[in-house]
């Protein structure tokens, strides 16, 4: 993943919208329509999971969303920075266990790096107890608040 920040333009210092909040307002008035109100229900939904995931370094979010909602008319054919895959090869959701989100990129908190563990001198851990016994030692909130849940796994 790329580091989010090369993504980033400047900060927005004007007049914001809500967009999630106008949509919110809007379904008031449309209760007589519970088709439509779903859809708009679904919108809010996708609008917050494009801005959770994008922020989070998963810049290929905004291209589902696009395609989702139809708004991919200028979209390319295929990607050339993409390399080709291999023949039969299945690209595929897997959910991030834990441990794996325990080290995902850099701690806020104690600065480990990516794939290091949180140093537990600098601040409360998050840590995994099943059944009474310590399965993993513990991450910093923070840093699994930053760490994606699912990540699509693309073979090349």
């Amino acid at each position: 993943m790329l580091p989010i920040a090369m993504l980033l333009g400047p900060k927005h210092t004007r007049m914001r919208v809500s967009a999630t909040g106008i949509i919110r307002n809007t379904l008031g008035v449309l209760h007589k329509n519970p088709s439509l109100s779903w859809v708009l229900s679904e919108l809010i939904k996708h609008m917050e999971e494009l801005g959770q995931r994008f922020y989070s370094g998963d810049v290929l979010v905004v291209d589902e969303f696009l395609q989702l909602y139809a708004l991919d008319a200028n979209r390319p054919k295929e990607n050339p920075f993409v390399p080709l895959q291999r023949k039969n090869a299945i690209e595929r959701i897997h959910k991030l266990s834990f441990e794996e989100r325990a080290v995902w990129g850099d701690c806020p908190v104690c600065a480990a790096k990516d794939g290091e563990k949180c140093n537990p001198n600098a601040g409360l851990l998050a840590t995994l107890i099943v059944a009474g016994e310590t399965i993993y030692p513990g991450a910093h909130p923070a840093r699994l608040d930053r760490a994606p849940k699912t990540v699509r796994i693309v073979p090349v």
